[in-house]
């Protein structure tokens, strides 16, 4: 886990900077245009992120973050090199793994900030219902 994790941060087990480093990261990837090879690449990141974040890896969310920027680096193509060396947008394929992701990050956002009424400090629901 990052140094900086707060308590609240790992109630998910993984913390609110690699969620919101992984968002970002997803959001950057799409509106990539890479060779057909980086995108299969890539969907093998993003198999793995998930997977990571299912688990609330935070470590894992943290490497499969890197690795996506790195493979989200265009290539440029060599000269010649014949079909897949043109740079396309992304498959639909990789459209839904990040949707899928973006969908669990969030969701474990939400389910870490529930908000609850706790006026005794001891983590017990008094029945009381806090206004949102």
């Amino acid at each position: 886990m990052h140094p900086q994790a707060s308590a609240d941060d790992r109630q998910s087990g993984i913390t609110a900077e690699a969620r919101n480093d992984l968002l970002g990261t997803l959001d950057a990837v799409v509106r990539q245009r890479l060779l057909s090879e980086q995108w299969e690449d890539i969907l093998t990141v993003l198999e793995r992120a998930s997977a990571a974040v299912d688990a609330g890896n935070d470590a894992g969310v943290y490497a499969a973050t890197g690795a996506l920027q790195l493979l989200g680096t265009p290539r440029t193509p060599r000269i010649g090199s014949g079909e897949g060396s043109t740079p396309v947008e992304p498959p639909p394929k990789v459209h839904e793994r990040t949707n899928y992701l973006k969908h669990s990050l969030r969701s474990q956002e939400t389910r870490g900030a529930a908000p609850r009424d706790d006026a005794h400090g001891d983590g017990r629901d008094d029945g009381r219902r806090t206004s949102s």
